[in-house]
């Protein structure tokens, strides 16, 4: 059995709506691994990723959060 975290970050926008701008964001969780045998295993992770995008001229923005 194996288990660890997984941690790394991203940029997104959102495509096809006007005046926004690509965004910094971060995405976290973990994993694990069994193995039954040499050639069987099961696998299983969980992750959360920001995603969104900011407007050019105004405050807002726009999160996506994922799960």
């Amino acid at each position: 059995m194996s288990a660890g975290p997984i941690i790394g970050a991203n940029i997104s926008t959102l495509s096809d709506a006007p005046n926004t701008k690509n965004l910094p964001g971060l995405s976290i969780g973990g994993f694990v691994n069994y193995s039954v045998n040499e050639h069987f295993g099961l696998g299983a992770k969980l992750l959360f990723s920001q995603l969104g995008s900011p407007y050019i001229g105004n405050t807002d923005i726009t999160r996506f959060n994922c799960h």
